[in-house]
């Protein structure tokens, strides 16, 4: 692209390259808003025809609920299954199509977990400074750190309590015993999935969310 040097114009040159540089930015202007009215009129438009699919999808699931919470019932009591299982598949007779209802689970602790937590730590500032302990102090804070809902991760307490284990330090051993034993498992949303066998025989999902489709 050659490059102009306004001090070698004319006066009616410059004035000529001003006003093509004013139409170009005014084209430009036009061009933004009448994207920002087509982002305005497409939101507007389909806003409410989401949240209507959303109420319907809440509505059916809830409706998939109340009709199968007969069946959850009859298998607990047929079956002996347990009250608190978190998730129940349910298959028709030829093994093609099913619904699986349930909750999703995540780690939790009550309270008692600090005094835990305070007690490793405790122990970590005994250790001896050096570099065996320094890093066992590295390797013991990563498996405390809590994920972002300000909760251990159970998989991560099992690891630290085989290292205390390993340590053979009591002080050690009884602070994660605390951390465990304050260990709960909590239910978050329910969940629908509905899934049907392929060509192949392989269970797909049917997309039921935005995300899916």
């Amino acid at each position: 692209m050659k490059t102009v040097n306004l001090n070698d114009l004319s006066p009616e040159q410059r004035k000529t390259l001003a006003q093509e540089a004013l139409k170009d930015q005014q084209k430009l202007n036009s061009e933004i808003d009448s994207y920002k009215e087509l982002i305005d009129s497409t939101v507007t438009e389909y806003f409410p025809l989401l949240i209507k699919a959303s109420d319907m999808l809440g509505t059916l699931k809830r409706e998939v609920y109340d009709t199968f919470s007969a069946a959850m019932d009859m298998k607990q009591e047929l079956f002996r299954t347990k009250s608190s299982q978190n998730s129940h598949t349910f298959t028709n007779a030829d093994s093609t199509k099913r619904i699986i209802l349930g909750y999703h689970v995540i780690d939790t602790y009550d309270d008692t977990a600090e005094e835990g937590i305070q007690g490793v730590k405790d122990y970590l500032n005994s250790l001896a400074d050096s570099p065996k302990s320094s890093q066992l102090i590295n390797v013991v804070l990563q498996l405390l750190a809590k994920d972002k809902q300000g909760n251990l991760k159970a998989s991560k307490v099992l690891s630290l309590s085989k290292l205390a284990d390993e340590s053979g330090n009591n002080e050690f051993i009884n602070s994660v015993a605390v951390i465990r034993s304050a260990h709960r498992l909590g239910r978050t949303k329910q969940y629908v999935i509905a899934q049907q066998k392929n060509k192949e025989g392989k269970w797909e999902n049917i997309p039921l969310g935005m995300t899916e489709v």
